[in-house]
């Protein structure tokens, strides 16, 4: 909650993103941490290069690649 109000007042920060994505894969809502680190990385290209950490740009494309790993094994399992 308090995450969503800052990225209304900050824009596109890449951090909050980043850390608004880690709140909601660890409360299993998967797709929406894919689409705020996927506009994290947006976010990051958008900047200028010296203003880009490429640490935390690696950090954020580990995790959405675990993501994206997560929701295709979901896909594969089968429903109750």
């Amino acid at each position: 909650q308090y995450l969503q109000k800052a990225i209304q007042h900050m824009g596109t920060d890449p951090a909050i993103l980043d850390h608004l994505a880690e709140v909601f894969y660890k409360t299993d809502r998967i797709r929406e941490a894919q689409a705020k680190w996927k506009a994290a990385l947006e976010a990051w290209n958008r900047l200028p290069k010296s203003e880009v950490d490429e640490e935390e740009v690696a950090k954020v494309q580990k995790k959405l690649k675990e993501a994206n790993v997560k929701l295709a094994q979901e896909s594969k399992e089968p429903r109750p």
